[in-house]
């Protein structure tokens, strides 16, 4: 391996570290809050709020992911040639949270499964790539729970 690709690697696990994982997550939080402050929509109009949805459920996953570097990069992130090579659940929140050993209520569970479905296509594109995921449904004790779940996962940095 050359001195350059010695150093990008290095650069690279720099970044992967759990605390870059937490700020990315406290930068989509801050931009999910602008956008839900700025909706003038009702609470339960998804279609107008898909994209803060979206942004909440990639915050909920940079924590989950960062925790899972905290537990050991290498099992998770491989640096091989200047590239990753990632060995987790993806974008499932679910999953992450087992993952990480994260507790779920049913609400919880029903909450992570609607905000991965919010990554997954309906804050993104029009319909799913599934039809299995075109049901989608809002719960206002979701906003709450957002905020529980948020706060519990910073507690572990």
């Amino acid at each position: 391996m050359s001195n350059m690709q010695d150093i990008e690697n290095t650069v690279y696990e720099i970044n992967a570290e759990p605390k870059k994982w937490l700020d990315i997550a406290l930068k989509l939080e801050d931009a999910a809050k602008t956008l839900q402050q700025n909706n003038l929509y009702e609470i339960h109009d998804i279609e107008r709020r898909s994209q803060e949805y979206m942004l909440w459920g990639f915050c909920i996953e940079n924590l989950f992911k960062g925790i899972l570097v905290s537990k050991g990069i290498n099992e998770i992130i491989k640096i091989r040639n200047g590239k990753s090579e990632y060995s987790g659940p993806g974008h499932d929140l679910v999953k992450l949270a087992q993952k990480v050993g994260f507790h779920l209520n049913i609400q919880d569970e029903l909450l992570l499964k609607f905000l991965t479905n919010a990554i997954l296509y309906f804050g993104r594109y029009p319909i799913p790539k599934n039809s299995s995921r075109l049901s989608v449904y809002w719960e206002e004790s979701y906003d709450k729970s957002i905020e529980k779940i948020i706060e519990q996962l910073k507690s572990k940095y």
